[in-house]
């Protein structure tokens, strides 16, 4: 069950749950082990072939699985594993045929179990993808209150489109009432936009640009790229002049700032995969290159919608660190097809700032901040930053 409700706990739960199993399946595997322990003239050989095990068993995690699976089965399929090894005890039969009997009904029925359960999880996907980055699925969710497709890594929603064939945004993270969405409508009354957008996703963002913009993508994963362009009409509409840049986004960006390309009026971070962090974009020597492809008078905007980590602290320290200004727009969802989310948009830019209406966002002054979290390459750390 925690493999497909799992995301609905806070991260405490989460840690507390994953942790209990975790030592259920290790302390009956590792007494399996200590009844199997030979003499001790064959003990070399035995922790010989424990570390063997253990070697084996991260290359099948990190190399087969991803191959042969494509989805993450590895870790219920261990679990049932487990379950199975339960009902054929190393040590002697089970004492009576009546318990053996019950512990193999509850293997197949958790096996039933898991197979109905991930049928019903799949039921909506069109295409799915995995590699080393993770596995990503595209969904038409067709239900009362839903018809749109879906880009989904994990728990998180990369982008969907409407499938009744009205070109409109939907109501996820990027629409009009969102913090990028109110900060780009900003930005194009002072000129033609030259956009920056660290993340692809479904490609939504290209929606925003108009026939004399520019907007530049920075996608880490070949296969979010594969399914924006198959499965997704953003990018092949888009008015705007697009480019998309297979590369880490912050090693690209530092590529750009060595050739002195022209430098961008924005800058979008939107690359968290699955609420998994990518710090090497968050700390204070990436902003800093970021200020460089950044024009005197650029904006800066980030994502930062998270179920387990609040990221503020982190960005409050940056803004003091850079003296720019801090604004944040947090956009509660209603529902299902309303999704919330969460943007902070950094600048200096005096016009920008005050053509924002009072009550469309939150000013963060960092001076007056009582939590900073300073994160840098050589040290940063989300367990501060952990929601409970």
């Amino acid at each position: 069950m925690m493999y497909f409700i799992g995301g609905q706990f806070n991260a405490l739960a989460q840690l507390a749950m994953y942790s209990l199993i975790l030592a259920i399946c290790c302390l009956f595997c590792h007494s399996q082990l200590r009844a199997l322990a030979p003499t001790k003239s064959q003990m070399t050989h035995f922790y010989i072939c424990i570390a063997l095990g253990g070697a084996l068993g991260s290359v099948f995690s990190a190399l087969v699985a991803p191959l042969i699976f494509e989805q993450l089965l590895e870790y219920p399929l261990m679990l049932l594993m487990t379950l199975g090894l339960f009902t054929l005890r190393f040590d002697k039969p089970l004492a009576m045929n009546k318990a053996k009997g019950l512990a193999i009904a509850m293997v197949l029925s958790c096996t039933s179990l898991f197979a109905w359960l991930n049928g019903q999880f799949n039921q909506f996907n069109v295409a799915t993808d995995r590699n080393f980055y993770g596995y990503i699925a595209v969904k038409d969710v067709k239900t009362a209150a839903i018809n749109e497709r879906r880009l989904i890594d994990g728990t998180t929603v990369h982008g969907s489109e409407t499938l009744q064939g009205v070109r409109h945004l939907t109501r996820d993270y990027y629409h009009a009432d969102t913090g990028v969405g109110r900060a780009l409508e900003i930005l194009k009354q002072f000129g033609p936009l030259n956009i920056g957008v660290i993340g692809l996703g479904a490609g939504v963002m290209a929606h925003f640009g108009d026939e004399h913009d520019r907007f530049t993508f920075y996608e880490l994963n070949p296969a979010v790229y594969q399914m924006a362009t198959i499965y997704f009409s953003y990018l092949k509409h888009a008015r705007a002049q697009v480019d998309v840049t297979l590369a880490d986004g912050r090693l690209a960006l530092r590529e750009e700032a060595n050739s002195q390309l022209p430098t961008k009026n924005a800058l979008i971070i939107d690359a968290f995969s699955s609420d998994v962090i990518p710090t090497h974009l968050m700390t204070l020597e990436a902003f800093q290159l970021y200020w460089r492809r950044l024009q005197d008078t650029g904006v800066l905007i980030v994502h930062i919608s998270s179920n387990y980590v609040d990221l503020m602290p982190v960005l409050s320290a940056h803004a003091l660190s850079l003296n720019k200004s801090l604004l944040v727009f947090d956009y509660q969802g209603n529902d299902i097809t309303h999704l919330g989310s969460k943007w902070a948009v950094m600048t200096s830019d005096p016009r920008f700032l005050a053509a924002f209406p009072a009550n469309s966002h939150r000013t963060i002054n960092p001076e007056s901040t009582d939590k900073l979290v300073f994160w840098t390459d050589e040290k940063n750390s989300v367990l501060p930053l952990l929601k409970f």
